[in-house]
């Protein structure tokens, strides 16, 4: 419909449909079958999003959007073991909460289904005024990364260019419920874990290195970062704008610690093992000085820190103990920690840390190229193999942190720090429209992408890449 100038009602949730039921239980189904059902799973769960009602809303030119609950089904619902008889009167409204940076672009405001009643009246002539009044006020706070240095000795004769790092978050969810695996629960989030346990191994292995700090041939910096469980915004600021003293490119290695509190049975994730060339012959020897057990894998991309410092072109090494059924949730606390374990962690970091220090040789990075498709990809969407900078940015668009090897995104010529604004025609403000605009394009199809650069719109024009459910 032509919506331009307009205000807009639509319905919450998505209107039954005829999509495929799954297979009762020992049928088979055939991989067409399959695709056919994600397929329009997929396009349920897009077209339920209040977000993406808004950007489509907004696509045909409305300047304000309304939601109205979904009336009751005239005919009940087969009851199941898990679904009552009937669907309840009305749905709650959707609570009020802090959202990622970023909007819709116009201001949308969800009612009860009593107070947008004369909005869906019948009469196809009908013409419903309606007048929307929003404020919203952005508040933000300041969020700092505490710093120290431990000097490599003063000689220059004596000195290795670059230096060395190790990282980890302080801050944690606090009372919910952003994060929270349990939103309901009021009570403190602690994280003893995640990553309180961490931080501590940071101390420890700095108190380590300090009473041999003469030894050092390169500087070791140690960082406690904060902002990580907000999309790593702490690291993400620190490898935007380093400290003096600290060029991203004389860094010689991030080593990570997220989570190492609760080692079992002596095992260890060591984490960005492909990250940096021999990162295994000099993994594999500290771990068995430490007495722990290590498994190191993977490219240096991750939820945590260290991501942001592996797309600037630093290698990287994440220490990691492992999931557990207390992961962000009030129960991640002190009684569960293995404190030993993790003072076993915080021996390796800094035993790995005084040996990049120390030896002339520096880590070679190693890029990694985007992942192959596997397993049940999606019938419809596309990648580019961007790497959103998540600390963001003020202006309405997608900061971009860097680009896959081997990527669309690198082939077209996107570079890191470039601030995407238009892809294939759409206004790009946040992440979301980002992401709505993958979904709905399709492998092999060219588009233009514009960006700005140095304070300059440039276009790029990218040819979309398989979706592999990455950006």
């Amino acid at each position: 419909m032509d919506a331009k100038g307009k205000i807009v009602a639509v319905r919450r949730f998505v209107a039954p449909t005829a999509a495929p039921a799954a297979p009762k239980e020992g049928a088979v189904e055939t991989p067409e079958e399959r695709a056919a059902r994600e397929k329009a799973t997929d396009v349920e769960l897009r077209d339920s999003d209040l977000r993406y009602k808004a950007f489509n809303a907004k696509q045909h030119g409305a300047i304000g959007l309304i939601v109205v609950d979904l009336p009751p089904p005239s005919h009940p619902i087969k009851p199941t073991a898990d679904l009552p008889g009937q669907m309840p009167d009305e749905a709650p409204l959707p609570a009020l909460s802090v959202a990622d940076a970023g909007n819709a672009g116009i201001p949308v405001i969800a009612v009860s289904r009593a107070a947008g009643a004369s909005l869906f009246s019948t009469g196809e002539d009908r013409i419903a005024r309606a007048e929307i009044s929003v404020e919203l006020k952005t508040k933000t706070e300041r969020a700092k990364n505490v710093v120290g240095v431990l000097r490599a000795r003063p000689s220059q004769a004596g000195r290795n260019a670059g230096a060395v790092l190790i990282g980890a978050h302080y801050d944690h969810l606090g009372f919910g419920p952003f994060g929270s695996l349990d939103p309901d629960s009021k009570d403190p989030h602690n994280g003893a874990d995640d990553n309180a346990s961490g931080t501590a191994a940071l101390l420890l292995a700095a108190r380590k290195l300090a009473e041999n700090g003469t030894e050092l041939s390169r500087d070791v910096w140690f960082v406690a970062f904060s902002g990580e469980e907000r999309g790593v915004l702490g690291s993400t600021a620190f490898t935007r704008e380093p400290p003096p003293g600290l060029p991203l490119a004389e860094l010689d290695a991030m080593i990570n610690m997220d989570m190492v509190g609760r080692l079992r049975d002596n095992k260890l994730s060591v984490l960005g093992g492909e990250s940096g060339e021999g990162w295994a012959e000099l993994v594999e020897p500290a771990c068995a000085r430490a007495g722990l057990i290590c498994s190191l894998s993977g490219d240096g991309y991750g939820p945590s820190d260290h991501s942001p410092f592996y797309a600037a072109g630093v290698p990287v090494l994440h220490l990691f103990t492992g999931t557990h059924s207390d992961y962000h949730r009030p129960s991640d606390d002190t009684d569960k920690i293995n404190a030993l374990g993790g003072a076993k962690v915080a021996d390796l970091a800094a035993d790995l840390a005084r040996t990049l220090a120390n030896r002339p040789e520096r880590v070679a990075y190693k890029s990694a190229p985007a992942p192959p498709p596997s397993g049940d990809v999606r019938g419809s969407g596309a990648s580019l193999g961007t790497i959103p900078d998540y600390a963001g940015d003020p202006r309405p668009g997608v900061l971009l942190a860097g680009t896959r090897v081997g990527s669309p995104a690198e082939k077209a010529g996107v570079r890191r720090g470039d601030l995407m604004v238009e892809l294939a025609g759409t206004e790009i403000r946040d992440i979301q429209d980002f992401m709505f605009v993958l979904r709905r394009a399709t492998p092999g199809q060219r588009a233009p992408l514009v960006v700005i650069r140095d304070g300059r719109r440039v276009t790029l024009e990218v040819e979309f890449g398989v979706n592999t459910r990455m950006r």
